[in-house]
């Protein structure tokens, strides 16, 4: 066999699928063999073997290196061989080297195009998926172009329908489907791709991308921050560890980090994402190591290393400009973004934000493989509160399924599930949509909801319900009503987990609803622990969000309904917290000068029935600024019929004291 280089040669081509380490060994010595003899189709068929050979290792893609130099000796050969096969084997082996070692290269798509080979038979479906998987990941993972990797994929899954297609053709379809998926943030798919690979390597036994394959599943899980899934996948990956190639072991290694993260196990993530950084400077993968910088960033921001962490996300930024990578520039952008506004620096942190936010809309970028979900819920948070890109910021919400560490229920365009409006009559809305209600048997589940809501939302006694909802009946029948009510209440929702009971007690999940009672208090309470005066920035963002509360309130919680005095307390509670934020409102304009403004906030007091002796000095007082004297005394006389009608004389007499407006005036 020795002596005969195209023995050599097959013998290459038979190990490839199955001992790629061994190929390599046949192709390097059918090469120098071939060279010798002067046979220049077994010259390139050979150096075409030694680059698939390197691919299907999954070890160190520093080797392309020498065998590119080599092709430029042999170039001469290449470029006036007759056989087109043989040069589009030759050249699809250069795509690949190159997109390895040199993502940037100009040519890339020059080399994938000559790489293709032409007809429908065996050898150039088999040859060509080869292609078009890397192609894909090309298009997917480094250009962030979904529109040509969606087309690349449905040519895979066509050439998987042929029926002499070989089953590794067949596996790289279902590694191109679950990595696009991921990407997509297409959830259900991504895992039944994962599913159709288990049950094909079942029967054939080709387990080479079983290592790929799982941390793609565990990089899925991470996205959604499913931890107790992916703390399963990691202790079960960790059992063949000494098993894996080098490139799966930065493919667990990274993944693991980002569990640390998750975590907030910051010296492990940095421990953990120093090996896999050794790990891809080994592997030599220019876009691996732009995957480990951003968990970096965040393991030495996390550890509290300004220093390391600012020159890191220098050098992040640098990478990604220099590769044009548009995800990664993405992610630098993201991170920068996140520092800046978890540090304070909330003008350059939404500036930072609004730019890498355009990016993700123009590329549509959902799943990134190494962001941290924290982070990015984080962001959304921000984002949405600001207005930056909401329809692609809910879309990233909805496919990641992401809930930030405190639900933000201030924030009524976070695309919750569930909605409901409380304040000023009371509606119900599942995914943006209204819940049309028919007949009498879903009133009594929206009548329970409605008490659940008033008395607190949270650990609510089924008695305290029972008792609201039915008043006269004896503790088995109010108990059997209950389990009725709250099973149809779950039903007309949609969504069962949302009213989790335990030990007899209700709660509405936050990550699950909106009340529009819930945002309305948020704001108040945000608004109110600023402090006044401490800064501009501080006395804008109180106003600020004292009107968005004010705004919210559209009249009284629950109009209409006929409550016990404990609802009824809840009712007059929110109106207290209303008038906090009128004032405050109101006097960040008087502060500001800003007369006009702060009067029509007093008047929606008032529009409100909302009467309180502050408000009525702040409106009175406003208009005595303006030189409106005669609507000064229309507010007084008016509030002073009110106030002797309801509460007596005593109390006009210190309201008119406190204002010190004479009657004779």
């Amino acid at each position: 066999v020795s002596s005969m280089p195209w023995l050599i040669f097959w013998k290459g081509v038979c190990l490839l699928s199955f001992e790629p380490e061994k190929s390599r060994t046949c192709f390097e010595q059918a090469f120098k063999s071939f060279e010798s003899q002067g046979d220049i189709a077994g010259k390139l068929l050979s150096w075409s073997g030694v680059i698939d050979s390197i691919i299907m290792s999954f070890e160190s893609f520093k080797a392309f290196d020498h065998w590119i130099d080599v092709f430029e000796r042999i170039r001469e050969d290449f470029e006036s061989f007759p056989d087109p096969e043989i040069k589009n084997r030759v050249a699809g082996g250069m795509f690949k080297a190159l997109l390895m070692r040199q993502p940037q290269h100009p040519d890339i798509e020059k080399w994938a195009s000559l790489g293709m080979l032409p007809g429908d038979n065996p050898a150039a479906l088999n040859h060509n998926a080869l292609i078009l998987c890397h192609l894909h990941g090309y298009h997917a993972s480094y250009k962030s172009d979904f529109v040509k990797a969606e087309d690349i994929l449905k040519k895979l899954q066509a050439i998987e329908n042929q029926s002499f297609v070989s089953p590794i053709a067949k596996i790289l379809v279902r590694f191109s489907e679950i990595s696009y998926y991921e990407f997509k943030g297409m959830i259900k798919e991504c895992f039944d791709a994962a599913d159709k690979y288990t049950e094909f390597v079942g029967k054939t036994g080709l387990q080479l991308f079983d290592g790929l394959i799982s941390v793609y599943k565990l990089a899925v899980f991470l996205d959604i921050k499913d931890e107790k899934n992916a703390k399963v996948l990691l202790d079960q990956m960790a059992t063949s560890l000494d098993k894996m190639k080098l490139w799966e072991k930065w493919l667990y290694y990274l993944q693991k980090a980002r569990f640390a993260l998750i975590q907030k196990d910051f010296f492990q993530a940095d421990t953990v994402i120093n090996t896999c950084i050794e790990l891809i400077e080994e592997i030599g993968s220019p876009v691996g190591k732009l995957a480990c910088l951003p968990l970096k960033i965040y393991a030495l921001y996390g550890l509290g290393d300004t220093l390391k962490t600012n020159h890191m996300l220098e050098t992040y930024l640098e990478l990604s400009e220099k590769l044009i990578s548009p995800k990664d520039k993405f992610m630098g952008l993201l991170a920068k973004a996140y520092i800046d506004l978890d540090s304070g620096r909330e003008t350059e942190g939404f500036k930072t934000l609004k730019q890498g936010l355009a990016i993700g809309k123009k590329h549509m970028l959902l799943n990134v493989f190494s962001d941290q979900p924290t982070v990015t819920a984080f962001l959304c948070v921000k984002a949405l509160e600001k207005g930056i890109e909401v329809d692609y910021v809910q879309t990233i919400i909805k496919k990641r399924q992401l809930i930030p560490e405190e639900p933000p229920v201030h924030l009524e365009n976070w695309p919750w599930p569930l909605k409901v409006f409380t304040l000023g009559g009371f509606e119900l809305k599942r995914n943006g949509s209204p819940i049309k209600l028919t007949g009498k048997v879903q009133q009594k589940p929206l009548a329970m909801l409605k008490v659940i809501i008033a008395m607190g939302s949270k650990q609510v006694h089924e008695d305290r319900i029972a008792d609201a909802l039915w008043p006269d009946a004896d503790g088995y029948r109010a108990r059997k009503a209950f389990a009725t009510t709250l099973h149809r209440l779950r039903k007309l929702l949609g969504i069962p987990e949302a009213i989790p009971i335990a030990d007899r007690r209700v709660t509405l999940d936050k990550n699950y609803f909106w009340v529009d009672a819930w945002a309305f208090k948020r704001l108040i309470e945000k608004a109110d622990a600023l402090p006044w005066h401490h800064s501009k920035t501080d006395d804008f963002q109180k106003m600020t969000m004292a009107q968005k509360a004010v705004d919210l309130y559209k009249g009284d919680f629950l109009t209409g309904e006929d409550w016990e005095p404990g609802i009824i307390a809840a009712i007059g509670s929110l109106q207290d917290l209303f008038l906090k934020g009128v004032l405050m409102a109101g006097q960040y304009f008087e502060d500001a000068g800003q007369w006009e403004k702060a009067l029509e906030c007093y008047k929606k007091a008032l529009e409100k029935n909302i009467l309180a002796e502050e408000l009525v000095a702040r409106l009175i007082f406003c208009h005595q600024v303006l030189g409106q004297l005669t609507q000064a005394r229309a507010v007084y006389n008016r509030c002073k019929n009110i106030l002797v009608k309801t509460q007596g004389m005593d109390t006009l007499s210190a309201f008119k004291s406190m204002l010190k407006f004479p009657d004779s005036n």
